[in-house]
């Protein structure tokens, strides 16, 4: 520009020239002077960062397995809500299945651009190469993120399960669902035979996620989150049958309640027990045998201070202070 303005007076100014040639170099600077930045703080970082920040919008595999999960609860309220509304016949099938297919292909889009082809292998991965390489200092997350991602998978199953059970309930029993149920078992064994010193924190965790993340129960059946027996009769009862889940009369509850019962009525026994041995000790403290001294002896009842002028004097010591009187009540 600069130098078309000289030549247009007829002539090439050299200043012009400059001022055009820094005006250019600034422009490029400033263009370019972010990305030159970043270059050199990621030839900074050390190499695991540099893998970190490989994973797709700056987070690592880790994050952004966390959000999964925290996507696969959210989707698992608005399932139960959806079958709430089913079971009142104020919904469809459609809408459920159409909910679940979206949630999918949300799940499909961010797993592609993160570069995760299988969320519980990849977190199987992490977890054997944290182990192995003897850093244990962040096993725990790993442990934690591979259970919430077992628990998410296993809920997505239960989810699918339960689509082709409303839509055909005869073509399926409940010895599908136990097996569905059975593989995840044996995949926290495999996790507990692994971390072994994290055994007591694996089941709690595990217990907890099933209770969570288990589709289609109502608050009072979630105890019974891992029987798959009932968690079919359940199913059967809310969304073919069409009526309350009777979940809350099984066996295995009857068999705690029994023991509840039990051990109440042992602690009942034994604090009446403690009661009635104190009150022994009190009386024991409390004579109820009148005093005797060598020359006389005070009456049970009836006494009073005439009956002072009749103490000998033999029965009261000179140089001990005398007895304590204890009249006894019976």
């Amino acid at each position: 520009m600069v130098v078309l303005l000289t030549r247009s007076h007829g002539r090439v100014d050299r200043g012009g020239l400059v001022l055009g040639g820094f005006l250019l170099l600034c422009i490029v600077f400033v263009v370019f002077l972010p990305s030159i930045f970043e270059e050199m703080r990621r030839s900074g970082e050390s190499p695991s960062r540099l893998g970190e920040r490989r994973n797709g919008d700056g987070g690592s595999v880790a994050d952004a397995m966390e959000k999964f999960n925290e996507m696969d609860a959210h989707f698992k309220e608005h399932f139960d809500r959806i079958l709430f509304d089913l079971s009142s016949n104020r919904s469809s099938l459609d809408v459920l299945v159409l909910s679940f297919v979206h949630h999918e292909k949300k799940q499909k889009e961010i797993m592609l651009r993160h570069h995760i082809t299988s969320r519980t292998e990849t977190a199987k991965h992490h977890l054997f190469e944290k182990l192995t390489s003897n850093k244990t200092s962040s096993d725990r997350r790993l442990v934690h993120l591979l259970l919430k991602t077992l628990s998410s998978d296993r809920a997505r199953d239960l989810e699918e399960f339960l689509i082709d059970f409303i839509d055909s309930p005869t073509s399926h029993s409940s010895a599908d669902l136990e097996e569905k149920m059975e593989f995840y078992e044996e995949e926290v064994l495999k996790i507990r035979n692994l971390v072994a010193e994290r055994t007591k924190e694996i089941d709690r965790l595990w217990s907890t996620q099933k209770k969570e993340l288990t589709p289609g129960l109502t608050p009072k059946c979630q105890l019974d989150a891992d029987n798959a027996g009932v968690l079919f009769g359940c199913y059967r009862d809310r969304f073919v049958r069409h009526r309350e889940c009777d979940c809350e009369y099984t066996p295995e509850r009857d068999q705690r309640l029994v023991l509840c019962v039990a051990v109440g009525c042992i602690a009942f026994g034994l604090a009446l027990l403690q009661l009635s041995r104190r009150c022994d000790q009190g009386h024991r403290r409390g004579s109820k045998i009148p005093l005797v001294y060598p020359d006389f002896m005070l009456p049970k009842e009836g006494f009073g201070p005439k009956h002072l002028y009749h103490i000998p004097p033999s029965a009261i010591p000179i140089l001990r202070p005398p007895p304590s009187i204890v009249v006894s009540s019976c």
